[in-house]
């Protein structure tokens, strides 16, 4: 196998596979509803780490001169979601947080430029924001089910 290769299935390794891992063992310490939620969107995310895998082993794509745009679309993300935080609202987060997705993935697909329809999945694959960002949805979904009053809490309308 070529060093180049390696070094190409090392990036979806980093980026997808580990931080995925974190969030199902981090969520192995909840006893609540958010742990289910984080393990299948961990779960989910390591599938598709790994399709990123065997299809980068497959077409034989060097994707280690994409590392510097995924750190910038990590950066433009982190930026976007953060003013995002301004809105202070589980909506604005939201919305920042797909904002950020969809210009992150743009900005990969465009840096990159893709010459094929499987290349472009791979960029996708190896995008940690699409990631972030479910992880991001489930666990604020999980919040608002786990917080919301339900009748045994005497907080319904009369």
């Amino acid at each position: 196998m070529k060093k180049g290769k390696i070094m190409s299935m090392i990036v979806p390794i980093i980026f997808v596979i580990i931080p995925q891992i974190i969030v199902i063992i981090a969520s192995s310490f909840m006893k609540n509803d958010q742990s289910i939620i984080l393990n299948i969107g961990g779960s989910i995310g390591i599938i598709c780490g790994l399709l990123a895998l065997i299809l980068i082993y497959q077409n034989k794509i060097n994707v280690t001169g994409h590392i510097i745009s995924i750190l910038i679309v990590i950066l433009i993300s982190l930026i976007i979601t953060c003013l995002s935080f301004f809105a202070l609202s589980f909506i604005g987060i939201i919305f920042g947080a797909i904002i950020s997705t969809v210009v992150s993935n743009m900005f990969l697909l465009f840096k990159c430029d893709p010459k094929s329809l499987r290349e472009s999945v791979i960029l996708m694959l190896i995008n940690p924001i699409n990631y972030a960002l479910l992880d991001g949805i489930a666990c604020i979904l999980a919040c608002l089910l786990y917080t919301s009053p339900s009748p045994r809490d005497g907080a319904t309308s009369r």
